[in-house]
């Protein structure tokens, strides 16, 4: 595909560029954004510091993706375990049925998230006027974890409308744009 064949691509899907209505006139003003939720409170990159950020008033939560072995899209921001779980290894070598049993160090310790789950939350009533920043870090695969992520998107809610308005993605390398396109066009 030629430059010019991926600038259109590009173009045509607001969302593969992380391009939304979240900038118009109407939301102009200075947002809070949470990043990795309220992690001054809660451990950070879980439901619970989402929640805590839901009800301090924040306009967004910034979070991060990275695929289990299974190619189930987790949140952390760390690629491996140690320093919010405790454990050695990288995520990316332990499936979700392991994972799922971690908790975090930190009090309260409570599980690492899904972005399913995080989306579902997302769809709660009191925060339908927040959005996220999801920040798909770089050393994933980037058609397995776009891939897994618009599953994940489409698998909570097919709208593309709820989600247009919803959902930035902060992609750290120029590779997972067309791939954006590809899997996020609808």
């Amino acid at each position: 595909m030629s430059y010019k064949e991926h600038e259109e691509l590009l173009l045509r899907s607001k969302m593969s560029l992380g391009i939304t209505d979240i900038g118009s006139e109407a939301l102009r003003f200075p947002q809070a954004i949470a990043h990795r939720g309220f992690k001054v409170q809660f451990p950070e990159n879980t439901l619970i510091a989402f929640e805590g950020a839901a009800k301090a008033g924040a306009h967004a939560i910034e979070t991060d993706l990275h695929l289990s072995k299974d190619g189930v899209v987790m949140i952390s921001h760390d690629a491996t375990l140690k320093r919010c779980f405790g454990v050695e290894g990288k995520l990316i070598d332990y499936d979700y049925s392991y994972l799922k049993t971690l908790r975090t160090l930190e009090a309260p310790h409570v599980p690492m998230p899904t972005l399913k789950e995080v989306l579902e939350f997302m769809c709660q009533p009191a925060v339908l006027d927040m959005w996220l920043l999801l920040d798909i870090k770089a050393d994933n695969d980037a058609e397995d974890i776009i891939r897994e992520t618009a599953s994940a998107i489409h698998s909570v809610n097919p709208s593309q409308e709820f989600w247009a308005n919803r959902i930035v993605l902060g992609c750290w390398t120029l590779s997972f744009l067309p791939v954006c396109g590809l899997s996020l066009q609808n």
